[in-house]
């Protein structure tokens, strides 16, 4: 009996899976879509070497290896955004997986901000951080080396920023994380170390010698400052807040593995807050935890008001997403200036 529910509630999923993938198929002309229909129209165009491919194309090797799979079976732009988004969301799933919580609660969160955001935009960096974040859950819970490496490298050669995720990959951080002895001190200290580096980095622009990309970032208006009380920080201090506080009655791994990416996040986007495109990137990057750990943290709060508290949640979310975050969202998302 456990088994034919088990197999029903995975064919929903499934389902579910692939309508949200046709919502992200049909989008119209939203941000960065003209750059991605450019580049899988022509993907044979570009250079086979690695390198050569990321100057003339934008996107990363392993980003193209992708297109040049799904351009072999089709050129259909509409297909190809519909797979991009549905191993996107796999991804999202096998993590639900394994963290054993419902893929439905995760997505209520998911939805009204990652979704819109990444999955109609950023599509790189969204499906990046979904197998990343899959990556980490595999080494720190179920100690999977080679699959976890072979993911990590996987989601480094589709977007760059993956690779900051090397940290959690050194064992003495892993032995950090998963001590549960004096959480608050721990994790407040990690914070720390991780602000006071994005400062030095910062001071001394050791990231322009890094990248070519944030060198020419640092000369535009990418590299403005963001002030420490913007919404999108308060938001994440008070996120951090309830995270850490309902930590010490949850005590497992798995949320104290995706406690510490968070704490990664909020130390990232306030230590480069004078470097815009980076504090966003990499915060939001790391910010993938957010939805498994609002999940997890208020089902334990809300217990039987989950729900009711959940779609508040993501009404309300998904009203200050299209209104003040994208407000150009909707008006994009149905014009198809990137075909003409």
């Amino acid at each position: 009996m456990k088994v034919k529910k088990r197999t029903l509630i995975n064919l929903f999923n499934l389902f579910l899976i692939s309508l949200l993938s046709l919502i992200v198929a049909f989008k119209g002309n939203t941000r960065d879509t003209g750059l991605y229909f450019g580049v899988f129209k022509n993907i044979n165009k570009f250079s086979s070497n690695p390198i050569d491919f990321y100057k003339e194309s934008g996107v990363e090797f392993g980003f193209g290896i992708i297109n040049h799979i799904v351009h072999f079976f089709t050129d259909n732009f509409t297909i190809y955004s519909y797979i991009i988004s549905f191993i996107t969301f796999l991804f999202i799933y096998l993590s639900t997986n394994l963290l054993k919580i419902r893929f439905i609660d995760v997505l209520l969160f998911y939805l009204p901000n990652l979704f819109i955001t990444q999955q109609l935009m950023q599509i790189r960096q969204g499906l990046a951080s979904a197998i990343v974040i899959n990556a980490v859950i595999l080494l720190y819970i179920y100690q999977k080396k080679i699959k976890c490496s072979i993911l990590l490298l996987i989601a480094i050669s589709i977007h760059s920023m993956s690779i900051a995720y090397l940290t959690f990959f050194v064992p003495q951080i892993k032995k950090y994380v998963l001590n549960q002895k004096y959480l608050l001190i721990r994790l407040i200290l990690w914070f720390i170390l991780i602000f006071i580096l994005c400062r030095i980095v910062m001071q001394f622009s050791l990231l322009q010698n890094i990248s070519s990309r944030i060198n020419d970032y640092s000369v535009t208006e990418f590299a403005s400052s963001r002030s420490f009380f913007e919404l999108a920080n308060i938001r994440a201090m008070i996120y951090f807040i309830l995270f850490a506080l309902t930590a010490k009655y949850i005590k497992n791994d798995s949320y104290l593995t995706l406690l510490y990416i968070y704490s990664t996040s909020l130390a990232l986007r306030l230590g480069f807050y004078d470097f815009y495109i980076l504090s966003g990137r990499l915060g939001i990057a790391f910010g993938y935890s957010e939805i498994f750990l609002l999940a997890i943290s208020l089902k334990f709060v809300t217990k039987k008001l989950f729900y009711f508290v959940a779609l508040f949640y993501l009404i309300i979310h998904c009203y200050l997403t299209l209104n003040f975050q994208v407000p150009y969202m909707v008006q994009d998302y149905f014009s198809s200036g990137y075909l003409e």
